[in-house]
């Protein structure tokens, strides 16, 4: 094996960093720590605990180990599909189409040309060869069936999508998971081997999840937008969340060759959101900017477009891009909040994971946004823990001084 006979995703494989970190069992790029979590859940104890900002699924693994039902809603359509790959009623599903895949290698598609260069996320090779996998996916998927929660196209997606960027003209950073570009090279020389090892990785993964999981407790996973959702028909006591980084990691940029591929099985069930509709999004473009019912946040925005004096270029930057994306961030959060705040029952508790990162050496406000925010919607908010962290969400992790340094906040809210 080139990974040295251990399991994970190897150096060599061409699947692209973000899921190679996934598979190989490390945390993704958020601010939840699972010791950390993993205490807050008992904290809460044995009830429904949501998750309406569920990014990579790290609540739902942990409440599936501990045995306590939860609801993830999550807006990205390949991190809703993650879930589902650690979601366990799925396992033995995902399994069986991993295995008959395998014996099936002689029926893999075929590629004569060794690479490509397009301007494009993918060319139309590339785009055949996974649609020929999809089919084939799909058929190793129907005969062996358990669950019919999920429908079979959409769990063979959630296979897929991991895979599909090994196979897009996407350039990337090494250092900033978030840039992404789309053009440059797809090779298709060894891509089976690639497949191959992904589907024994992923097999690993799913066997290891399933062992130190508790069965039988219900996990309700959900695509859609939690400032959308109608939480007045989910009445929970617990939840534990955190918010986006704002003008940082975008998720959407992130995971844009897997959204493109995501729009291009264009499937019922499968709504892929735009990016401008990403909490923390810097697309900026076109967006509008309504009155804000905060103190907090309102302060921090006077501030950016007068934050360099001596600069045209970055005056220019800050009138045109930094303030409608704060403003469109803090917008996000408080419509989002707002609506969560309808699915709060009586005695309901809550925690909120928050990093405030920096702009041009001054603090971004968001846990004091954050408390603001449940304070004015009548709910107690308070500070339970702060500490300071380094480089999660920084876009040059050689960074120095402010623009290193992150405070990380616990928030407690309740009612």
């Amino acid at each position: 094996m080139r990974n040295g006979g251990r399991t994970g995703i190897s150096k060599l494989n061409l699947i692209r960093k973000p899921y190679r970190t996934l598979l190989n069992g490390e945390s993704g790029y958020a601010a939840f720590d699972v010791t950390a979590v993993s205490d807050l859940v008992n904290r809460l104890g044995q009830t429904v605990i949501l998750d309406p900002m569920s990014g990579y699924g790290s609540l739902l693994g942990i409440c599936s180990k501990k045995g306590i039902p939860s609801v993830s809603i999550e807006i990205s359509a390949p991190l809703y599909l993650w879930h589902l790959i650690r979601w366990v009623d799925l396992t033995d599903d995902f399994i069986g189409a991993i295995d008959t895949l395998l014996m099936r290698s002689a029926s893999w598609p075929k590629v004569v040309t060794r690479a490509e260069a397009s301007n494009q996320w993918f060319t139309e090779t590339a785009l055949g060869l996974l649609d020929d996998l999809m089919q084939l996916t799909c058929s190793s998927l129907e005969p062996k069936r358990n669950s019919s929660v999920i429908k079979t196209d959409i769990m063979a997606a959630a296979l897929m999508i991991p895979f599909c960027g090994r196979l897009s003209c996407c350039t990337e950073s090494d250092n900033n998971p978030t840039w992404v570009k789309k053009g440059g090279i797809v090779v298709y020389d060894k891509w089976e081997c690639d497949f191959r090892e992904y589907l024994t990785s992923l097999r690993s993964f799913l066997v290891k999840n399933a062992s130190t999981a508790i069965l039988g407790i219900t996990h309700n996973i959900i695509l859609g937008d939690c400032r959308l959702i109608d939480f007045s028909k989910m009445q929970v006591r617990a939840m534990i969340t955190s918010p986006p980084y704002p003008n940082r990691s975008d998720y959407f940029k992130m995971f844009e060759p897997e959204i493109y591929y995501c729009s291009h099985l264009n499937l019922p069930d499968l709504t892929v959101a735009s990016p401008t509709q990403y909490i923390g999004s810097t697309k900026v473009k076109g967006t509008t900017h309504k009155p804000y019912p905060l103190k907090v946040a309102k302060a921090f925005l006077d501030y950016v477009p007068t934050s360099v004096s001596k600069s045209k270029k970055k005056a220019a930057a800050n009138a045109t891009y930094y303030y409608p994306s704060y403003a469109n961030y803090f917008n996000g959060l408080y419509d989002a909040y707002a609506n969560i705040s309808r699915a709060a029952a009586p005695g309901f508790k809550g925690y909120i994971i928050v990093r405030n990162n920096h702009f041009r050496n001054i603090e971004i406000p968001v846990a004091q946004t954050v408390i603001e925010i449940w304070q004015n919607f009548g709910f107690n908010a308070k500070i339970i823990n702060q500490i300071e962290v380094f480089h999660t969400g920084t876009k040059n992790p050689r960074a120095k001084g402010t623009k290193a340094k992150q405070s990380e906040f616990i928030i407690e809210i309740s009612k």
